[in-house]
């Protein structure tokens, strides 16, 4: 825990724009940060939508396809009876993945993935806004591909 932030590129291939987020806050988790950012893309869009989430996040892949409904079924709890961390989050990600065609991709970390890279640079921006007490959020809608996408 400690000031952290989290990035978001989003790529809408048909009308060829790019809307970049970001955000963060003091203190928070790698782990609620990479929940955030999902839950703040799809909020982002206008109405239910096809997306291709790529993240570098294995946790949050499997909060989002497999854990929440178990979660649910269990009002909330795990299965030992806890309050998972990041209860709040997870129930908005619930309602906001359930709304739109969601589907994840994993992609590694630091490796040169492109989207990813320039996400994770907006998360470092967003925590550099923390650090000198400045307010992290920002958005920017650009005019073409921020980089070439590959279509798998």
């Amino acid at each position: 825990p400690g000031p952290s932030g989290w990035g978001v590129v989003l790529v809408h291939l048909a009308s060829n724009t790019t809307l970049t987020l970001l955000g963060g806050t003091d203190p928070a988790t790698n782990n609620r940060m990479e929940l955030t950012a999902i839950a703040e893309a799809l909020d982002a869009l206008k109405r239910c939508t096809r997306i291709e989430v790529r993240t570098d996040s294995k946790f949050a892949i499997s909060v989002c396809e497999e854990w929440r409904r178990g979660w649910k079924r269990r009002g909330g709890r795990k299965a030992n009876g806890d309050e998972p961390v990041n209860l709040d989050v997870i129930q908005r990600l619930d309602v906001l993945v359930d709304h739109h065609d969601v589907v994840f991709t994993w992609v590694p970390g630091h490796t040169g993935e492109p989207g990813n890279e320039r996400a994770d640079a907006l998360c470092n921006e967003a925590i550099d806004a923390v650090l000198a007490g400045r307010d992290p959020s920002l958005s920017t809608r650009e005019e073409g591909r921020p980089f070439t996408m590959r279509l798998e």
